[in-house]
């Protein structure tokens, strides 16, 4: 292939960045390598995006605009376009929305040479919008599981291959002749895009050299970032996870990673289920957990002991037999760790005669989903509080206001040893009976 004498591509979607874009264009035209080229792909902005590009483009021209025919706002599609119409020998896909170091362009482009690989993974900084500051965060390479290696075959890591990076576009430097020749392009799916295309590229390439350097400040909670809004697609990183073991049949790789994948989703579904905080949200995605999603992602086609943890295992069989509300509870703080026994409340045997119950604590999805639950199921919430009522949703009321609706049972929703006690010594000191202080957990 003639690659134009262009080393490398960076391809960057582009859709109402105009907040973002200036910051990570200068970075970009500070490149200590010159002999690249920037693809952007504009998809119908309607903020000052494109008048922005028209002006660097002008002053630039390794600067390239392309216009999706069709607007989509689908960033898999943008990609892919750039992908077809670059020139360079290796690519950079990258965030419109993150700022780049200086070298980053030359450190990946010189370790891909020196080194014969298809892929170059390198780090990253977790940059903070509001302080203007960076603060490591290992989220992006896994250095603990690289252990200082330099470069490898990605066979060689078949039991951790997807547990050494975040399965993202933007921290990789990858050939596209390796794109070319495995036919790998992005899929279009709203959401977690990137994950079967970085993976699927890790299974297929030769060797894979690493950056132990953080050359990309990841702007992780900007607007327009998947991981913001995770409510919105519950079942995005299934379909995800589900596409790329299938491609992975297709090219008769799956069985080769077979404990790595297992061991990725099991970290992934957890983390999913941690980060949620709309109920319903989490309920669909739980309940499909338990109908198919454990099954059709493979959870069970590797033996106990393939498991990276035991923790990673107790997960599994605890999401397959714990109803959402028992998971909730056992799994935070690790209680799950212990394998307790979920508690039955007490006033389980009052229900037919009107019980009534009052709920003290933070609005968390533990505390939420149990008062919808107690709400469905007929029973008599006269009130939620806290210490502090400030700030909470409307349904939150003051502790005057549970005194007055005088209720049987106050619950206290997955407290520590000491939360509760704490819990007791501020009620009793508003002159409540804390007789009627229910431990849930």
């Amino acid at each position: 292939m003639n690659y134009s004498g262009v080393s490398v591509s960076v391809i960057i979607a582009i859709y109402n960045a105009e907040k973002y874009l200036k910051r990570a264009l200068d970075s970009l035209m500070q490149q200590t390598h010159k002999r690249f080229e920037i693809i952007f792909v504009e998809d119908g902005s309607t903020d000052d995006s494109k008048a922005i590009l028209a002006r660097y483009s002008a002053i630039d021209d390794r600067i390239r605009v392309l216009h999706q025919p069709v607007e989509s706002h689908n960033a898999s599609r943008a990609f892919n376009m750039g992908i077809d119409h670059a020139r360079g020998e290796y690519l950079l896909l990258l965030n419109d929305y993150d700022i780049f170091e200086p070298d980053l362009v030359e450190k990946t482009i010189n370790r891909a040479r020196e080194t014969g690989s298809d892929i170059v993974l390198f780090d990253a900084y977790l940059y903070d919008e509001e302080t203007d500051s960076d603060r490591y965060a290992d989220i992006y390479l896994n250095r603990v599981a690289l252990g200082g290696v330099g470069d490898f075959r990605p066979k060689e890591r078949a039991e951790d291959l997807y547990s050494l990076s975040a399965g993202c576009t933007w921290n990789m430097l990858i050939s596209r002749h390796l794109l070319d020749y495995y036919n790998i392009r992005l899929r279009d799916l709203d959401g977690a895009f990137d994950l079967e295309f970085s993976y699927m590229a890790l299974s297929c390439a030769s060797r894979v050299s690493v950056l132990y350097e953080r050359l990309v400040h990841n702007r992780r909670y900007a607007e327009n970032n998947h991981r913001t809004r995770i409510n919105e697609w519950p079942e995005t990183g299934y379909m995800a996870y589900f596409n790329l073991k299938e491609e992975l049949k297709k090219r008769s790789l799956y069985e080769t990673y077979r404990v790595a994948f297992v061991n990725k989703v099991m970290t992934e579904i957890e983390d999913y289920l941690k980060r949620m905080t709309d109920s319903e949200s989490f309920l669909k995605l739980y309940g499909a957990l338990q109908r198919e999603y454990l099954y059709k992602l493979g959870t069970f086609e590797i033996r106990d002991e393939e498991f990276a943890t035991r923790h990673a295992l107790l997960i599994r069989n605890a999401i397959k037999n714990m109803a959402p509300m028992e998971y909730l509870l056992n799994a935070k703080d690790d209680v799950i760790e212990r394998e307790r026994d979920y508690f039955r409340l007490p006033f389980e045997r009052d229900r037919n005669e009107g019980v009534s119950v009052a709920i003290f604590g933070a609005d968390d999805l533990a505390t939420r989903t149990y008062y919808n639950a107690l709400k469905e199921d007929d029973v008599e919430v006269v009130c939620w509080t806290d210490f502090d009522t400030k700030g909470f949703n409307p349904v939150i009321r003051s502790v005057e206001e549970m005194k007055e609706r005088d209720p049987d049972y106050i619950i206290v929703v997955n407290p520590g040893v000491s939360y509760l006690k704490r819990v007791k010594q501020f009620l009793r000191s508003k002159g409540v009976d804390t007789g009627k202080v229910v431990s849930l957990r």
